[in-house]
């Protein structure tokens, strides 16, 4: 921590002061890798990643080390466990300072092997952080068979855990939630769903919010209902019954007075969205289209903007589905 603190220091005064420094310590650190001080690795990806973050250093050294990470399976496997995160920080720097590398289909393939074997060992979190830098640094379209392909292997797990082993069917379905949501913020809709289409499309966003629960993280939590309120917001013809899976869980996330609006929605039980006839009235007679508070500057908050856009998007579409009930009932 201390290098680390020292190295950002005098960067900010000249960034040939770090070149200077990591030569002077390059051979030690370069005989830690090579006879496997155990204790030390982790530190010295770091110390090699943070350099990197800092140069534009692409010497023979640093492209030996990152094929040594890409193509060396050895380095994936359970005994290389405590390495898993340098690695991964190190792979990181190489995609943001270095993404023509990586647009190269071998390349991909490899880093796709290097996530079957983290599924295989389940370190479904690492994985998924392995793909989020994948899609922010390249372009998910130029490999979206590769992705499919994966996200098959996941979702097999997934169905095959649901009742068996419920820590893994959460744990993973966890993280493929919180990352198909990324992909539909990147992406948007139709390219994400055009990932998705062979792998259950909508019907895995339906089932997949259930588990915003064992998301961890406010931050987190509240990226997978912002980038469901922009899928339902932006994609045309979902199902009605879809769209009432995902209202069971958005309404009541909704911020501001719509939370006061959404009680009147709240399901009674899990397979209907019926309500109780005294609120029948209050309903149809309500104009559906959200109330934003007046001390709320909507046009400065693209966030909130898309919360209330898919507020009234739910509200409306509710609306007819719940005249319906009453109707048939």
């Amino acid at each position: 921590e201390i290098i680390s603190l020292f190295m950002k220091k005098i960067a900010e005064l000249d960034v040939k002061l770090v070149s200077q420094f990591e030569e002077s310590v390059r051979n030690d650190l370069t005989t830690i890798l090579t006879n496997s001080i155990t204790d030390l690795m982790g530190y010295t990806f770091q110390f090699f990643s943070l350099y990197l973050s800092l140069s534009n250093d692409n010497s023979e050294h640093y492209n030996k080390l990152l094929q040594s990470v890409l193509f060396d399976l050895n380095s994936w496997n359970i005994n290389m466990i405590y390495m898993f995160n340098p690695f991964i920080a190190f792979l990181k720097v190489n995609l943001m300072k270095n993404p023509s590398f990586f647009n190269n289909q071998s390349i991909i393939d490899q880093i796709f092997k290097i996530c079957q074997q983290l599924h295989n060992l389940k370190c479904f979190k690492q994985i998924f952080e392995i793909l989020d830098y994948l899609i922010n640094f390249l372009n998910p379209l130029q490999f979206a068979n590769s992705i499919t392909s994966f996200l098959a292997i996941v979702v097999k797990t997934l169905t095959e855990n649901k009742k068996s082993n419920p820590k893994v069917y959460h744990e993973l379905g966890a993280e493929l939630l919180l990352f198909i949501s990324k992909m539909i913020i990147k992406l948007k809709c139709e390219s994400t769903l055009q990932i998705l289409s062979s792998i259950g499309g909508m019907n895995l966003l339906a089932e997949l919010i259930d588990l915003i629960l064992v998301i961890q993280g406010f931050n987190n939590k509240k990226l997978v209902y912002y980038s469901y309120c922009f899928f339902i917001t932006s994609c045309n013809n979902i199902p009605l019954p879809l769209l009432n899976t995902i209202a069971k869980w958005l309404i009541m996330e909704l911020p501001c007075s719509f939370k006061m609006t959404a009680s009147l929605f709240r399901s009674k039980d899990n397979e209907d969205i019926s309500y109780a006839a005294r609120n029948y009235n209050k309903v149809i007679n309500a104009d559906v289209k959200v109330q934003i508070p007046d001390y709320v500057n909507i046009e400065k908050n693209e966030e909130l903007q898309m919360f209330f856009n898919a507020a009234s998007v739910l509200l409306n579409n509710l609306k007819i589905n719940l005249v319906n009930n009453v109707k048939s009932e």
